[in-house]
């Protein structure tokens, strides 16, 4: 059995969630996804828990990337002085193509619904799994949706 959901990303959790490919596909963008939580309020969520989906297809419609950013930090002494200060990046759209193909692996914090489109936050790691970058990826999309096999298990919190 299939499930379909579309137009309900608030009714997903990404928190443990990993990108394993970013596809640019002639209908739009495709990210296959492991280890999405589907919400128990998800409208194709039969059981009634927050649950881990199989392997996840997430399709934006028409979508393109319109931008993309590298987030910066600001690095504070345990007495709440500045230390170290490095700003948003904007990354350059010709190496668009390899850096999205570099974040195959890494986590997607976070998609939100926004005026003009999708938002995507995706977390590097470095050799070792520690957290490296965060990327801000927008997308202009008609709609998402959502597609997967089956469940896995419960969340456990």
């Amino acid at each position: 059995m299939s499930f379909v959901s579309k137009n309900e990303i608030d009714k997903f959790s990404f928190e443990d969630c990993v990108m394993t490919e970013f596809l640019q596909k002639e209908d739009g963008i495709e990210l296959v996804l492991e280890a999405l939580i589907i919400k128990a309020n998800n409208s194709q969520n039969a059981n009634f828990t927050d649950s881990y989906a199989k392997t996840t297809r997430l399709l934006f419609e028409n979508g393109k990337v319109t931008d993309i950013k590298k987030e910066g930090y600001k690095y504070y002494n345990a007495d709440g002085v500045l230390i170290d200060e490095k700003p948003d990046e904007t990354v350059d759209g010709d190496e668009w193509k390899n850096l999205l193909k570099y974040l195959e692996g890494a986590y997607l914090v976070e998609v939100t619904k926004e005026e003009n489109g999708y938002r995507l936050i995706v977390e590097s790691t470095d050799e070792m799994g520690f957290s490296a970058d965060s990327y801000r990826i927008a997308l202009n999309a008609e709609s998402v949706t959502a597609n997967w096999d089956g469940y896995m298990n419960r969340v456990q919190r």
